[in-house]
């Protein structure tokens, strides 16, 4: 496997913890002929962030657009500058939550002075200073001319990447950025090219990921946003007091509740209590298709399923990693593996 990377992301060592289940190899031929050129790319060109905008404006920027991500430029270098000087990184909405409740301390804007206080920081603090935390999303790129499916799948499956910046050797330009949902996506409109693969069962092919991490629907969703930071994850389930499946807060409520003063005020809110909240999640069960998995996954557009019992309480998740990882083996002679175990122990 060509070493497709071009510069040491910073990779953090909860993406190194565990990997999920991969495939056998038997499909890593189909992804190779498919090049990352091939994924559509943005008509209007990546949409790009300021490294002087506030962290608030950067959110309703990202809302705006219904995206949940984008490259932070950074301001002090030259117009002209590589690709490799010009991004200081990816802000997303996981990174700005993080930051919040770092910010916040270890209590609750409970009452309006607090909530007040946490809203001008919010204002005023510009995005570059999430670049400061160690925790700051990974600038993951792979070049437009030489790297292929495999190396993309490799990436977001495997070794966590949650989205990956197509660009070019002595070019300033991202040409891309591919999500696990646009694999996800890619793979759902090519099922005919998967073989066997799709028609075995999630337990089969062992892409669970154990120990479900939930809040309560009478939890706040700061307490939701909490439990999101300190667990490093992009959702978490809501459950009603039997512990049965009733709900999901993800990044996506991050960008919900961080539209406007009105919305923000609801941090502090039951989450079964706010206006936008309904009870629709998205389940499978353990005997559910691959087929069928990805069928839910793109047809909903949500970045998980929730494997819930006879009881419809939540025993296991299928988020997209682990749908993408179960598709690929890394080869033999990749270099991925060392590339990013070199940068953890930097850490």
């Amino acid at each position: 496997c060509r070493p497709a990377l071009l510069a040491l992301p910073p990779c953090s060592k909860n993406t190194m913890s565990i990997f999920p289940a991969e495939g056998d190899g038997s499909l890593n031929g189909v992804f190779t002929r498919v090049p990352v050129a091939a994924f559509t790319q943005p008509a209007n060109g990546v949409f790009c962030i300021k490294s002087s905008t506030t962290v608030a404006d950067a959110a309703r920027a990202l809302g705006v657009r219904n995206i949940l991500a984008a490259p932070v430029v950074d301001e002090s270098k030259p117009a002209d500058a590589s690709w490799s000087e010009k991004y200081m990184g990816i802000v997303d909405f996981l990174a700005i939550v993080d930051w919040m409740v770092r910010e916040s301390g270890v209590g609750e804007p409970n009452d309006l002075e607090h909530l007040i206080t946490l809203k001008e920081e919010f204002s005023k603090t510009p995005v570059s200073v999430l670049a400061e935390h160690a925790r700051w999303s990974q600038f993951v790129p792979l070049d437009i001319e030489t790297s292929n499916s495999l190396d993309l799948m490799l990436l977001l499956g495997k070794y966590g990447v949650h989205r990956v910046c197509v660009v070019k050797v002595g070019c300033g330009e991202i040409f891309n950025i591919i999500t696990q949902s646009a694999v996800v996506n890619m793979l759902h409109n090519n099922m005919s090219s998967l073989g066997d693969t799709i028609k075995k069962t999630v337990k089969e092919l062992g892409v669970t990921s154990k120990g479900v991490i939930t809040v309560k629907a009478t939890d706040t969703y700061w307490a939701a946003f909490k439990e999101m930071s300190s667990k490093l994850v992009s959702a978490v389930a809501v459950v009603d007091a039997q512990g049965v499946l009733v709900g999901n807060v993800s990044v996506k409520d991050v960008r919900d509740r961080l539209r406007s003063d009105r919305s923000f005020a609801s941090l502090n809110k039951p989450i079964i209590s706010a206006p936008d909240f309904y009870p629709v999640h998205f389940t499978c069960t353990p005997e559910s298709t691959l087929e069928e998995v990805l069928h839910k996954l793109n047809h909903t557009r949500t970045h998980r399923l929730y494997v819930v019992d006879g009881a419809g309480k939540p025993v296991g998740v299928v988020a997209l990693r682990e749908v993408i990882a179960c598709m690929v083996k890394e080869p033999a002679d990749s270099t991925l593996s060392d590339y990013f175990t070199a940068k953890v122990s930097m850490h």
